[in-house]
């Protein structure tokens, strides 16, 4: 009859015990054959306390203390250096919105926020305090400290900060501008306003035909409620929009901001039912539900 033995342990197991056993036996033994540890007594110390052995001395101390300073930017060494050329160099006060890139890096901007202050501006946004430049993506409270006092706002700006050829006079002219007629030049010449922005109102000019009113202007993508508030008493209509011919459109290729693909279709559809469009009430009958979209565009509508 074949026993089994259910308590025993294999060749392998028993040789990986008795390393073990050997590993804690040298373990132990080693204490014994280092030499012990010498240590010199508190009498000996040529009379200093107890206090001066444990605390460091004062070469130790400056050789251990670490300014927060050395470590702002530290993941942008080109930054730090900037920061420091900036603090032991003599760094005018520029003007944050008329800054070069190089400028904002001189007085201790980081690349990226200088970068994204550039971008900014030329998009036509404005800087005009502290509360607007926190908003700049990358900005925080450590820059704003190193630099609040070189930074000059368009808001603190006074005649004695700037000499007349600085702000020419021109460039904040109160004459009224038609919004139908504006250049780009013209436009920029308005506070807040940069290229982009007046390209940008241009172009919907375009698309709409020429505005009604300069209120419209507010259905423009991307202009900042407070631009808008400076510039629009600066504006004016005096020459009235172009108006679209409606029986004689070609509407495979047209376009209006007025006016989705669905309406487009259907506009096209009825005029190929019924006929030419004689009056508003013919305009109304495209779609019932809703005529708001109609009397928006009637103004810009031709029946003849």
């Amino acid at each position: 009859m074949k026993h089994e033995y259910h308590f025993t342990i294999s060749r392998t197991d028993r040789i990986c015990l008795i390393v073990f056993v050997g590993v804690l036996l040298g373990w132990e033994l080693i204490k014994y054959v280092l030499p012990p540890p010498v240590f010199q007594p508190l009498g000996h110390l040529d009379n200093k306390t107890f206090a001066d052995v444990i605390q460091p001395s004062d070469s130790t101390q400056k050789e251990r203390h670490y300014s927060p300073k050395q470590y702002e930017y530290n993941q942008d060494s080109e930054d730090s250096q900037y920061q420091t050329s900036a603090a032991d160099a003599h760094v005018s006060p520029v003007e944050i919105m008329h800054a070069s890139w190089k400028e904002l890096r001189a007085i201790g901007f980081s690349s990226k926020v200088a970068s994204n202050i550039e971008r900014y501006i030329a998009a036509g946004g404005v800087v005009r305090n502290e509360k607007d430049l926190l908003k700049i993506y990358g900005m925080d409270t450590t820059q704003w400290n190193a630099v609040s006092s070189l930074i000059i706002f368009p808001e603190t700006k006074s005649e004695s900060t700037y000499p007349d050829h600085a702000y020419p006079k021109e460039k904040f002219s109160t004459t009224l501008l038609d919004l139908n007629t504006v250049t780009v030049s013209e436009l920029e010449s308005l506070p807040g306003i940069g290229t982009v922005l007046a390209e940008r109102i241009i172009k919907y000019r375009t698309s709409l035909g020429g505005y009604r009113f300069v209120d419209q202007l507010k259905e423009c993508y991307g202009l900042p409620p407070e631009t808008l508030e400076k510039i629009l008493p600066r504006l004016t209509i005096t020459q009235p929009p172009s108006t679209i011919p409606i029986n004689t459109v070609d509407f495979t290729n047209f376009n209006h901001p007025y006016l989705n693909k669905k309406m487009i279709r259907l506009l096209q559809a009825y005029k190929a039912q019924h006929g030419p469009f004689t009056n508003a009430s013919d305009l109304r009958k495209i779609y019932p539900p809703d005529s708001a979209w109609c009397d928006r565009l009637l103004p810009y509508i031709n029946f003849d």
